[in-house]
């Protein structure tokens, strides 16, 4: 499938990143996005469905700055894609900065263990965020593991300040 010109534009117009949030230490099931499904991880499986509809420049992976570097490292230099390393405690402060580093006004949700990630839906919900300046879209019809969600920058600083 040829990559969306259109879509991608708006991305980099509109300053909206599509950030991999992955975190390794869950409670659940310890370093998860490392787990394989025919020799490629789980990580990897998303990095490349994401890859088959948004150009590279659009995809980050944004992780915790924990024990797991090289292997989000490898990752990212396998498929060329930027990273951002940050707080391992608080998930909002480590996106906000990185949103800052690479300079994103928004961004597309994307966890690291949601390998049915829903391009589609993605690029529905983009050209919907976009058209109603909203600072915060979702889809509520798609099935879990599948969906993603879009914040603004503006919101999730308003929302970190107020937390805190």
């Amino acid at each position: 499938m040829l990559k969306n010109k259109k879509i991608n534009r708006l991305l980099e117009k509109e300053k909206i990143g599509i950030l991999i949030i992955s975190r390794m230490l869950s409670q659940r099931l310890k370093k998860k996005a490392t787990l394989k499904i025919l020799n490629k991880t789980l990580l990897e499986i998303i990095i490349m469905r994401l890859q088959k509809d948004f150009n590279n420049e659009n995809i980050y992976i944004c992780t915790a700055n924990d024990k797991f570097k090289k292997f989000h490292k490898m990752l990212s230099k396998s498929y060329n894609l930027k990273i951002f390393f940050g707080s391992e405690d608080i998930v909002l402060k480590r996106i906000i900065d990185c949103m800052n580093k690479f300079n994103l006004k928004h961004f597309v949700r994307v966890t690291a263990d949601n390998v049915l990630i829903n391009n589609s839906a993605i690029k529905e919900m983009l050209k919907s965020h976009i058209k109603n300046k909203s600072d915060y879209t979702f889809s509520d019809s798609l099935l879990p593991g599948t969906e993603s969600e879009i914040f603004s920058l503006k919101s999730l600083k308003s929302i970190y300040k107020n937390v805190l």
